[in-house]
């Protein structure tokens, strides 16, 4: 009778486990990426070193990382692993992080031998600093920012960050490890100080490196994400020191289009007062002093050239304090023409002084308002998808008028084993609570994926659909293997994301943007030529630079004010690859994609800008 029970019990168990399993199996999923398309697109050549050329440095040593030009600056850091953006930090000091991750510098997954080991990922090494004029009596202390998960993946416990120097006497020149910090999810950033207490840390070639070591919970997943901001090496520091002490912005341009991150310029220009959003400025004051400060956005028509200044919201701004100031917008922000298409570069800036050009006084974000609608921001922190077979997902747009659907944009995440996942493609009528009634499907259509940034692949419907103010796009399953739709975590969607997965339509329970937009009207090549931009009465710029990034077959223009003036560009490992006088263009045509160094030198004076090569 025993036996019977226990045999009961167990039989009990394992449907019960059974059960539960199927729930899991039809269900929708959220997991990390498998690669980073942004690294991706700079074509690095993984088999030769990225920095051979070390540049001495001397003290301070300043990077908060408020460039975000997605590799390191080379002229700070030896190596270009880490991924510079502002996309996977929460409540960062300053815009922009560096994160360590799985993820190698040409944007694929580090060589890994199993899901159980720890592995050593990213590196991240300073250029030589010549510290030789000082002593372990000088206080020279190393302080930064760190964060583990934000909005990637949470290290575990068993997964680390480790800060190392580099140790030197006569006998040896090794890394030692004066720091390190196990896996946890931090939805801020811990501050870190650490004092050069020996001798041996301190000489012609003080160098120091942060490494991640990372374990793969699932086979193929990118995971254990570690951002770092604010990193901060000078002499006669304390202990007792704040870490920054300057005025800087703190997040991106916000989302000036409201719910969308992109709308066609012909419906912009008819319902703008239903679209435009308030400027934010968000930004915190981290001095000991009231600080007078003018927050303004500067916007230009890449296309045009023209370009404006509003805001300027001058006050006194407390010590020690963060702001988020809202500030309405009146008309329609741009100035609208008759073109079929826009391209705005938005600005926030500060203005302080004559002498204040600190990186963290301006973020920048661009908008394309073409011939579709969007609500993600184009960068994809997570992969999103259904598990079952015939496993649907759709996602609601409210749009300003009836129109016809011409295509529909997806950006798909590769798997790691890149099989023949087919798809339907699909269109639903507002259904109530959900996608109603079917207006189209392509059937028996394969995945496309394109490592670039921003680069969505457009699939043409048959022949345009009329769609009404609401309608859904979306895709369904009809293999068992997985299809990865890229997920914003930065812009959210708010219930606009479903999923059919037994039968029924529910929203997701992710906060986030499915990456999938729909084209409307006619198809037309996307601009790639740009006018120079105005000058604003108050720019104190000596150089316009533009546009950037630059487009595969760009020129990248110089717009001076001085007289004269030397061009230098660099590319990320630091050689010169052009040099000339008074120059007002360079064709970058043929030139690889990546991360160039733009120095322009006049009347003593060096300006340096970094540019993206698309």
């Amino acid at each position: 009778m025993q036996n019977e029970k226990i045999t009961y019990w167990k039989l009990i168990a394992v449907l019960a486990f059974v059960l539960f399993s199927v729930h899991l199996s039809g269900q929708e999923y959220l997991t990390g990426t498998d690669r980073n398309a942004e690294l991706k697109a700079f074509d690095q050549d993984a088999t030769s070193p990225l920095m051979k050329q070390q540049n001495s440095l001397s003290l301070p040593f300043l990077d908060d990382f408020s460039v975000l030009s997605i590799l390191p600056d080379p002229g700070r850091w030896i190596d270009q692993k880490v991924y510079v953006n502002d996309n996977y930090a929460v409540n960062q000091p300053t815009i922009g992080v560096a994160t360590l991750d799985a993820i190698d510098e040409n944007g694929d997954l580090y060589a890994f031998p199993d899901t159980a080991s720890v592995m050593p990922g990213d590196t991240l090494t300073s250029q030589l600093i010549d510290a030789s004029a000082f002593t372990a009596a000088d206080n020279i202390m190393l302080s930064f920012f760190v964060q583990g998960g934000g909005l990637g993946n949470t290290p575990q416990t068993k997964d680390s960050i480790i800060l190392q120097f580099r140790f030197i006497n006569d006998t040896l020149n090794e890394w030692r490890s004066v720091w390190s910090k196990p896996g946890t999810q931090m939805d801020t950033f811990q501050e870190v100080r650490i004092m050069l207490n020996q001798d041996e840390y301190i000489h012609d070639s003080t160098q120091f490196r942060f490494i991640n070591f990372f374990s793969l919970e699932y086979a193929g997943m990118n995971c254990d994400h570690w951002n770092i901001d604010y990193v901060n090496m000078d002499a006669n520091r304390s202990i007792e020191d704040s870490l920054i002490d300057e005025v800087a912005y703190t997040h991106n341009v916000n989302n000036i289009l409201g719910t969308f991150s992109a709308v066609p310029w012909d419906h912009f220009k008819t319902y703008y007062a239903q679209i435009i959003d308030n400027i934010e400025y968000r930004f915190t004051n981290y001095t000991e002093d009231i600080m007078n400060i003018t927050p303004y956005l500067r916007w230009t028509n890449l296309y045009t050239g023209q370009s404006q200044d509003i805001g300027n919201i001058a006050n006194n701004y407390n010590p020690n304090t963060h702001y988020e100031l809202e500030q309405p917008v009146s008309g329609s922000l741009f100035s609208l023409n008759d073109d079929d298409s826009a391209r705005f570069e938005v600005q926030n800036r500060f203005y302080l002084s004559e002498s204040d050009y600190e990186p963290n006084n301006v973020t920048s974000r661009t908008f394309d308002l073409y011939n579709y609608y969007a609500y993600d921001d184009g960068s994809a922190e997570g992969m999103y998808g259904v598990s079952n077979k015939f496993g649907m997902i759709a996602v609601k747009y409210n749009t300003f008028e009836a129109d016809s659907l011409k295509a529909i944009r997806i950006y798909f995440n590769k798997s790691l084993n890149n099989e023949n996942r087919y798809f339907n493609l699909m269109v639903w009528d507002e259904g109530g609570s959900g996608p109603g009634e079917e207006l189209y499907k392509k059937t028996r259509n394969l995945p496309e994926y394109a490592d670039s940034i921003n680069d969505f692949v457009t699939y043409e419907l048959d022949s345009a659909i009329a769609v009404g103010e609401t309608f859904y796009i979306g895709w369904q399953k009809i293999t068992d293997q997985r299809l990865n739709m890229g997920f914003d975590k930065n812009f959210i969607a708010y219930q606009k994301n479903y999923f059919n997965a037994n039968g029924s339509w529910e929203l997701s329970q992710y906060d986030g943007s499915l990456m999938i937009r729909p084209v409307l009207r006619d198809m037309f090549a996307f601009k790639d030529t740009f006018a120079p931009p105005d000058d604003p009465e108050n720019d104190k710029d000596v150089f316009r630079i533009y546009p950037n990034p630059v487009p595969p077959s760009g020129v990248l223009h110089i717009k001076p004010k001085a007289a004269h003036w030397e061009v230098e560009l660099f590319d990320q490992m630091g050689r010169l690859v052009y040099r000339g006088m008074d120059e007002t263009e360079i064709n970058m045509s043929g030139m690889q994609r990546g991360l160039y160094i733009l120095r322009l030198t006049e009347n003593m004076t060096y300006h340096t800008y970094k540019i993206i090569k698309e």
